[in-house]
């Protein structure tokens, strides 16, 4: 039976479950992971309560490092709450997703039945989807529940069009919806804007990116499946042993991949660093011309894919054609891989603090999807009510009835349980029935570890998340929003990243780098450094 992986039925973007990437706020200055703005000050962040009678994991969180519980086997699946919820009016949700389900869609139908409630799902692509946003914006004509995207204005965007839900969410207040309750802490920063809660992330591991291992494939060339080197030597040298022979290491934009990684073990910051208030972006390190140096020796030596970029969007077809043996990609797909290609033996190059003297701390991610869903402005706050109702569903923990629905589909149409218990997805009508975008609301698809019949890699994912989220360094941006980050950081994005790769390609020396730092510090940089340095002292000051 052929397998699809729950991201694709959730996330609703499709395409190969390789393809884990999110609809961030990126831009040159660093500080968009996410649509947030504004760092805690005196808003007391949602109270964190485990769901009540959750099934007892295999293995525990640790909510405030933002390690989630594993599971080796599914639990008895068991209503959260009643069922079907109240019935209310129909409501909209605009999302991104790759289609709309038909009309007759019978996941679809048991989701309305479930929430009491039908629904209709507005979808856009997640590369169309912050054009969609915009024009959506200004027709006015609104949804109910609408997936953010970051644009200009946007503390002034959301004040105008959709509903503080602090009131609802802060504190303790939260208790009224268990689902939203036990969304791990750190999660919240993502809706948190100018000190108010807009919305609802899907949490995920904060782990940032990771460098999955071929073991099928190293072990051909006499390599364990996980890797740790001791030091940026023998990182180097692991690439060398993987490329020959019309084969490579790894492939991806070095750009937006290797260089990244090689900034984590060479110290650098995490996009922004605060010391005393005073914030400094990595471009400005030294580090980040070594970095840029050791990525050009890389390409030189031909350890990376010749197409890597020029093509980068063949990466994933390069592994599992078995011509690539690494891949770096978020955490969350170390799961995917594993759901999807068992046979792969999928492990893990840990990265080395490159002069040595141990692992390198791991540069944090946010801790959910970047692109949260909000309710717009409503009539009324019965209305208000009955859509954070809504949300407080789709939060429903891991096993559930409502978490089954959303996940997996009808019993006997998308899934099928096996003979212990475990969903198995028939894959030609989850594809075809899938009602994507939904599950960005708060859905707990990554709030568990949980890989049927795979106990030693859940272990392993566990193991590392414990040994690395406690110790991970923060971009000291997150939860902070600039302006100039937003309206002109975007705009300086792709001319950086070409000044990068002329010298990652020996076009360029490295020394060039510095008249690109000084252009990018004069366009926005030190602008958005000083919008940065205020939002940070507003926070601190409460």
């Amino acid at each position: 039976m052929a397998v699809v992986s729950r991201r694709q039925l959730l996330g609703g973007a499709g395409g190969a479950a390789l393809a884990i990437a999110g609809l961030s706020a990126c831009s040159s200055d660093g500080g968009g992971e996410t649509t947030s703005g504004s760092q805690q000050g005196d808003t007391q962040q949602p109270t964190y309560t485990p769901f009540p009678g959750a099934p007892e994991p295999a293995l525990p969180a640790d909510p405030d490092a933002g390690v989630p519980p594993a599971y080796f086997s599914y639990p008895e699946i068991s209503d959260a709450g009643p069922l079907p919820r109240p019935e209310i009016a129909p409501f909209s949700i605009m999302a991104q997703a790759t289609g709309v389900p038909a009309g007759d869609n019978t996941w679809s139908a048991l989701l309305a039945e479930q929430m009491g409630a039908k629904f209709e799902l507005i979808a856009a692509p997640s590369a169309e989807y912050t054009s969609k946003f915009q024009v959506m914006m200004a027709s006015n004509d609104l949804p109910d529940l609408l997936q953010i995207a970051t644009v200009p204005q946007f503390p002034q965007l959301l004040e105008a069009k959709m509903t503080d839900l602090t009131p609802y969410l802060a504190g303790d207040a939260i208790n009224n919806y268990p689902g939203l309750a036990s969304i791990m802490p750190k999660t919240w920063e993502i809706p948190l804007v100018n000190g108010k809660y807009w919305g609802v992330s899907q949490a995920r591991p904060p782990a940032g990116r990771i460098i999955s291992t071929r073991g099928d494939l190293l072990a051909e060339r006499g390599l364990d499946a996980t890797q740790s080197p001791a030091n940026g030597e023998e990182f180097l040298d692991i690439l060398r042993e993987l490329s020959g022979g019309g084969k490579f290491a790894m492939g991806a934009d070095p750009y937006g991949w290797l260089l990244p990684a090689l900034l984590e073990m060479m110290g650098a910051p995490n996009a922004w660093s605060e010391e005393g208030g005073k914030f400094t972006h990595q471009f400005e390190s030294p580090i980040y011309k070594e970095a840029l140096a050791v990525a050009a020796q890389v390409w030189d030596e031909g350890l990376l894919h010749p197409e890597s970029i020029s093509n980068p969007g063949n990466n994933s077809m390069w592994l599992t054609g078995g011509v690539t043996s690494l891949y770096i990609q978020a955490f969350t797909g170390w799961q995917s891989f594993a759901q999807n290609y068992p046979d792969w033996n999928i492990s893990y190059l840990e990265l080395p603090s490159w002069d040595g003297g141990g692992p390198a701390p791991i540069h944090a991610g946010v801790a959910g999807y970047g692109a949260w869903v909000g309710i717009t402005k409503q009539d009324s706050e019965e209305r208000v009510l009955e859509l954070l109702g809504i949300l407080d569903y789709i939060a429903s923990p891991f096993g559930s009835t409502e978490y089954t629905a959303l996940s997996w589909g009808v019993e006997g149409t998308h899934y099928n349980l096996d003979e212990s218990g475990n969903p198995a997805i028939v894959a030609a009508a989850s594809e075809r029935d899938q009602v994507g975008g939904i599950g960005y609301a708060g859905s707990k698809s990554f709030s568990q570890l949980y890989l049927p019949g795979q106990q030693e890699l859940v272990e392993a994912q566990h193991e590392y998340l414990t040994k690395k989220l406690p110790d991970a360094v923060a971009n000291a941006a997150t939860g902070l929003y600039s302006e100039s980050a937003t309206s002109k950081g975007a705009g300086m994005s792709q001319q950086i990243k070409s000044e990068a790769l002329e010298i990652i390609q020996g076009r360029k020396p490295v020394d060039s780098w510095d008249a690109v730092v000084t252009e990018w510090k004069g366009q926005s940089g030190d602008a958005s450094r000083k919008e940065y340095e205020d939002a940070f002292a507003a926070a601190q000051n409460g």
